[in-house]
Order: structure tokens, then C-alpha cells, then sequence
């Protein structure tokens, strides 16, 4: 029986939901953390529990609301508390920087959170590190996602310096990881010299999460295992949601080290006192939660010993239960743009519903939609046009003459127009089998010469009215179709989710092998769901899953040494 602090007041009078707050011994954590995700009424204890970390009101930020420092903040709703902001001591007529002191576990100001700097607040970004001694740096964004600037580069190319204001940084060692980069940085003024380490993540989800729960684990422990000195500068774009997380993670798993138990909600009540917004969303609250599930207890979910768990996977009551985990865990409403999409009876839509999805290592890897009809057939190609995308993989092709859904691309030397600018020409089909057909198509633009191939990759052994295809090698040819192309895929299947969720997860699950020699069904699926609650909804799934992974493993020699 886990006993936990029970706050009087009910969040729900009419199923008598109550919400839980205090600490939570570690050997019991995975099972608090699965019945904490039931969503018997719409609200995990989790969600409710995030709902009621508390927030401090705007006047307390008035010197970031200031004519004279109004633009050097990101965002002005994310300003920094005037009572745990880190002042400037270089020019006392200008110590504003967007940035603010938060205490870790038992060391205050163990942590700087801040933005990204600015072009105009580069100089005082290296002002606040030298005057805080800081010799860590963890950033967690890109310099740009998704075409948009998330940060001004603040530090030289690899083995290179350059000069901001007074300080002349170097760049002198680069190592690249397979989701971060660690730099050494050399930051010199007036002769003397401070060596800092950054340490950049690089996966990241559309909705603010890293892309694999593994990874980001293995990225915390590996900085929780270096760091002996404070404070460590933590930013990313606004200072606020993936700091936030990093910080409540590292808290927490420090405190369980020590003291056998876990308290995030006061943790992080503590840390929203000194810095606005952290951990922007419930998304990311309960990511934290199973990063720590993660930390203790990794051996639950990997695959290293592959015959012998897929074996016990396999089990029907293994399978069970992994499905009820999967339910559990991805309990969270969401709004219309991030839900799985259903076709109507009719198809009578004329507009599609396109769902980004993350693989392994990929955020937004694929673009999952349902089968294009005559109605939506314009709205599909643009799709494909406006994310560039070069493979298309069409997963229930075997009634491709069906009259409700006949093939989305022009016959032999026909052509259709996508828009006014695009024309969609077919070139030539270039193979041929029992599993699949590849077709490729020509984009001709308006007043380019520049030519753009589309390769249309489709299944013709997966009945829309099956679960599954009707051989697991047969799915591990379309994924070694697409394994050499760099960019978006377009997956659609008949209802948008059944077969399109299976191979998503599947591509994750093998990409993760040929990674790391291991793999882990559950988050592979678990990252999936996240996007769409709709995939992976029957125990047959997830066999498939272990057995296309069993088969990958020994016909294609993924490892040396096997039975």
C-alpha cells in the first residue's frame, strides 16, 4: 500500500477524485506512477497535480517589464522574478539580464535559468558566466527547428575563436554524441582565462519533449555524474518549459539518491517560486516522471537479451500487461490538431488531417494521414510539396481500384495539377513484387527547372481489414525501402491509424537497434501514442512488434552473437 499526503480539496465531487501530493518511496515509484496515470474521469491524479503547482503573479517581474530591457527578453509573458534574478555587476546603470537564480536539492542557487541569448545580449550572457564562475553550460534546443531561430550562436565554430565584445571565446575540443554535443570552451578577458563545458541536446519533439525517454535519461545521468560545481547555466529558447524539465529531473533523481523517496510536485512548486513557467505543460510533467522510472529501473523495458525476452513477451499475459501500461500512460486529452484522425463512412472531407509522429533519434520523422481520396486527393500532394518529401509508403494498396479510393497519382503519360504552380507527371513504375510496388512521379514547378521525384511505396500484402500484414519480413522490406532517405515520410494507410501506427513504431523500434543493439517496445510505442492515442490498440500490434523484431535480429545478423 503506498501512502502519499492527500490534499482536502476534491477535484472531482462527482467520482470523489482526490488529488495526492508528497513524497513517494522509490520501490514503490513504478507502481504509483501507473495507477497515478489512470484516467478513470479525463484527469490523471498527474494532470490534476500539475494544475496545482502554483504561480506567482506578473508584479513580480518589473524589471523586466523596463523601457531600457523590454527587448532583451525573448517573449515579453516570460520575464524574470525580481527577487531571484541575477544581477550584472559589469555596469551598475544596465544589470539586466532575463535570467534567475533556482535552488537544486539541499544547494541553493544550484541552477541559472535563462533564455537563449539574444544578438544583443551575447555580451551579457559570457558577463554572467564569468561573474558566476560557471563552468557548465546545458542547452536543450537547436539553433533553429522547424526554419525558425531559436538562438543566436553564442560560441566559435569547432577548434575556432571569435570575439564578443571583451571576451574572446575558443572553441577547443567537439565531441559528438548520438543526441548531444559536448564543447569545451575557452573564455578569455583581461588575461585571464575560464573554462567552461556545453553540453547541447539536440531531440526534440514538436510538443517540447525529448524524443525518447532512454536517451534523455542516459543525458541527465551522464551530467549528474560530472557536475561537482554550481551553478550550472540551463537555457533554452524561453528559459522556461525544456529548462524546467532538465531541472525537476535532475532534482528529483538527486533526492531519491539520497533519500530513497520523490516529491515532484514540491519540487517543482519550489522551483516555479523562482522562475516563471518552468515545466510549461502536463506533457512534459509526466515525461519527467518516467525519465525517473527510467534512472532506476532500465533493465524493465530493454531488449538486450533479445531471444529470451521477446520470448517472455510474447506471453499473452506480458502482452496484456504491456498494453495496459500503454493505456495508462497516455491518458492526456488533446486538442483537435494533435488527435488521431478517423475517416468519415463517406470520405466526404475535403480537408486532411495530417499528424506529425517522432521515430527514434527523428523528431517528426513521419506524416501520418489517412488514405487520400478523390476529395482530399489536392490537399494530400500539397502536403507532400510543402514538407518536401520524397517517399510516400501507402501501406493498404492491395484494393488500389477500389472506386472510393482509387490510386493517387497519374497513369502513364497523364498528368494532374496539384495547384497553379505544380504539375504531378508520372515517370515510370521502377519495380516490382509479391510485397510492394514502387512508383515514381515528377513535381514540374512553374519557372523552375529544378525537377523533384516523389517514390510512392506500396504494400500490396495488407488487407485494410487486417490488424497486421501477413508476414513480418514483409514489413522489414518497406522499412529497408526507406532506411537511406534523410527526410519526412509520408505514411498513410486506409483509417490513418491501424497499419500507419504499426509501421511508425516498427521503423522506431528497428532504427533503435541498428543504433544502440538493443531496443524497447514500450517507449518505441509509448512515443507514438503520445501523438495519437489511436495506434497500437489491440494485443495483436504489439506480438507483431516482438515478433518483426525477433525476425530482424536473426535474418538480418543485427547481432554477433546469438543463438
Amino acid at each position: 500500500m503506498i501512502e502519499l499526503k492527500e490534499k482536502e480539496t476534491l477535484i472531482n465531487t462527482n467520482n470523489q477524485t482526490k488529488i495526492f501530493f508528497g513524497p513517494v518511496d522509490i520501490n514503490e515509484y513504478a507502481v504509483y506512477l501507473f495507477a497515478s496515470l489512470r484516467d478513470d474521469t479525463y484527469q490523471s491524479i498527474l494532470t490534476q497535480q500539475f494544475q496545482e503547482v502554483p504561480t506567482r503573479k506578473a508584479t513580480h517581474c518589473i524589471h523586466g517589464q523596463l523601457s531600457k530591457n523590454v527587448n532583451k527578453n525573448h517573449y515579453k509573458d516570460i520575464l524574470p522574478y525580481d527577487d531571484t534574478r541575477v544581477i550584472l555587476n559589469d555596469n551598475e546603470n544596465d544589470d539586466y539580464i532575463n535570467a534567475n537564480y533556482v535552488d537544486g536539492y539541499e544547494h541553493p542557487k544550484a541552477y541559472i535559468v535563462t533564455q537563449t541569448p539574444l544578438t544583443s545580449t551575447v555580451h551579457d550572457f559570457w558577463s554572467m558566466i564569468c561573474q558566476e564562475n560557471v563552468k557548465i553550460i546545458v542547452m536543450l534546443c537547436k539553433l533553429e527547428e522547424k526554419e525558425c531561430s531559436k538562438c543566436q550562436k553564442y560560441w566559435p565554430n569547432d577548434f575556432s575563436h571569435f570575439r564578443f565584445g571583451s571576451f574572446l571565446i575558443e572553441c577547443v575540443s567537439v565531441t559528438q554524441n548520438l543526441n548531444y554535443i559536448h564543447r569545451i570552451l575557452e573564455v578569455k578577458k583581461n588575461n585571464k582565462t575560464h573554462r567552461v563545458q556545453h553540453f547541447q541536446y539536440l531531440t526534440w519533439t514538436i510538443q517540447g519533449i525529448p524524443s525518447c525517454v532512454k536517451t534523455f535519461t542516459a543525458f541527465v545521468k551522464e551530467l549528474i555524474g560530472l557536475r561537482d560545481e554550481y551553478p550550472v547555466v540551463v537555457h533554452s529558447e524561453g528559459g522556461c518549459g525544456r529548462t524546467g524539465m532538465y531541472i525537476l529531473c535532475d532534482s528529483v533523481i538527486r533526492m531519491s539518491m539520497k533519500e530513497k523517496k520523490v516529491d515532484f510536485f514540491q519540487t517543482l512548486s519550489k522551483m516555479r517560486y523562482q522562475r516563471d513557467g518552468v515545466v510549461s505543460n502536463v506533457d512534459q510533467y509526466i515525461f519527467c516522471h518516467f525519465v525517473l522510472l527510467e534512472f532506476y529501473f532500465p533493465s524493465s523495458n530493454a531488449s538486450n537479451n533479445f531471444v529470451l525476452e521477446i520470448q517472455q513477451g510474447m506471453q499473452e499475459t506480458a502482452i496484456k500487461r504491456l498494453v495496459d501500461r500503454l493505456d495508462e500512460a497516455v491518458t492526456q486529452p488533446r486538442n483537435d490538431k494533435e488527435k488521431g484522425f478517423m475517416i468519415s463512412e463517406d470520405n466526404s472531407s475535403n480537408n486532411m488531417r495530417p499528424l506529425s509522429v517522432d521515430c527514434f533519434n527523428f523528431p517528426r520523422r513521419f506524416i501520418v494521414t489517412e488514405e487520400p481520396s478523390q476529395n482530399t486527393l489536392r490537399s494530400f500532394w500539397n502536403l507532400v510539396l510543402s514538407h518536401e518529401v520524397e517517399v510516400i509508403v501507402w501501406l493498404n494498396g492491395t484494393n488500389h481500384n477500389y472506386e472510393d479510393y482509387s490510386s493517387f497519382w497519374p497513369k502513364d503519360a497523364l498528368h494532374w495539377f496539384v495547384n497553379e504552380s505544380n504539375k504531378l507527371v508520372f515517370v515510370c513504375q521502377d519495380d516490382s513484387n509479391d510485397i510492394y510496388n514502387t512508383i515514381t512521379v515528377k513535381i514540374d514547378t512553374t519557372g523552375k527547372s529544378e525537377e523533384k521525384f516523389v517514390k510512392i511505396l506500396y504494400v500490396k500484402t495488407w488487407e485494410r481489414t487486417n490488424a497486421t500484414p501477413s508476414s513480418t519480413k514483409d514489413l522489414i522490406q518497406i522499412y529497408d525501402k526507406t532506411a537511406p532517405y534523410n527526410g519526412q515520410i509520408v505514411v498513410t494507410c486506409y483509417d490513418g491509424t491501424t497499419a500507419s501506427g504499426l509501421f511508425v513504431v516498427l521503423v522506431s523500434l528497428l532504427e533503435e537497434i541498428n543504433k544502440h543493439r538493443s531496443c524497447d517496445i514500450f517507449e518505441a510505442a509509448y512515443t507514438a501514442k503520445r501523438s495519437c492515442a489511436e495506434f497500437l490498440k489491440n494485443t495483436e500490434q504489439i506480438r507483431f512488434l516482438y515478433m518483426a523484431v525477433l525476425e530482424y535480429v536473426r535474418e538480418f545478423n543485427v547481432y554477433e552473437v546469438l543463438p
